[in-house]
């Protein structure tokens, strides 16, 4: 869950919600980018390849873009690092909401010795041929996780609904044993997910909207059912009714992620290297 930040350092930049962008600093001449516990670096200078200013632009997102996947029709606020020939570095952000204060980056950029440009607004078809094909040959790394990322995170969730009321069944004499379970609920979590984005790489040979309506409505319908089952105390083989419930409700998650890995399979979109 994003939380509000806190207080950032005289050298650092914060995204105004914590979790909705990465946080920037200032070190030994260099803008290091932390994306969890993983730092992305570039020196500061005006040479290819050497941070020299930040950009940004606002954008709609239509149905030719790549973020069209979870962000269509929205208009976005973006963020990228530029080099000092003006080739991309890398997109920091692109939302909806605020994700950095504009006053707090003129001070970071101040401190770095970084440019400020305001683009204004920008088609999102030349966002995305920025990032894909980026004029200075330099292929930008993705500053965060992937949409493509996030499907397989929510397939994995799923996968574990499903599997870990029956794993609740089995039964452990040791803390080994115990540790196995757990290690178990994971591993077929995994499996169970990577079988549903299975079953959407094949159902993206059919048309898209065939796709999205017949996943969708499944899923409304193994939800409702999910719901029913709690509440009526139904259950499957020895699980309690919330258990099955549970079971219910990863189907009901994997049949909405299955259009979404469909589409990105159709398209051809991959994570940027």
């Amino acid at each position: 869950m994003a939380v509000k930040q806190t207080t950032a350092g005289p050298d650092e930049l914060w995204p105004v919600v914590l979790g909705h962008g990465p946080k920037l600093r200032i070190r030994n001449g260099r803008v290091y980018v932390r994306i969890s516990s993983t730092d992305d670096s570039y020196p500061i200078g005006r040479e290819p390849n050497h941070a020299a200013a930040f950009a940004t632009y606002t954008s709609t997102i239509t149905a030719k873009s790549k973020d069209a996947l979870t962000m269509a029709g929205r208009h976005v606020t973006g963020w990228l690092l530029l080099d000092g020939e003006g080739d991309l570095l890398g997109r920091l952000a692109s939302d909806d909401e605020i994700v950095y204060d504009p006053a707090q980056v003129a001070a970071f950029a101040a401190r770095a010795g970084l440019r400020v440009e305001d683009w204004g607004e920008v088609p999102d078809t030349t966002i995305d041929r920025m990032i894909a094909e980026p004029k200075g040959g330099l292929q930008p790394r993705p500053l965060g996780a992937t949409r493509r990322e996030w499907l397989m995170f929510v397939a994995v969730v799923g996968g574990i609904l499903i599997t870990w009321p029956f794993e609740s069944q089995l039964t452990y004499a040791t803390e080994r044993t115990h540790s196995l379970v757990i290690f178990a609920l994971g591993v077929s979590g995994f499996l169970v997910g990577a079988l549903g984005l299975w079953a959407g790489r094949g159902l993206s040979r059919l048309p898209d909207r065939l796709v999205t309506v017949l996943g969708w409505t499944l899923a409304l319908a193994l939800a409702v059912l999910s719901v029913v089952t709690a509440r009526a105390g139904w259950h499957i083989w020895r699980l309690a009714s919330t258990q099955s419930a549970a079971v219910v409700a990863g189907a009901a998650v994997l049949c909405a992620v299955i259009p979404f890995w469909a589409r990105v399979q159709r398209l051809g979109i991959r994570p940027t290297p």
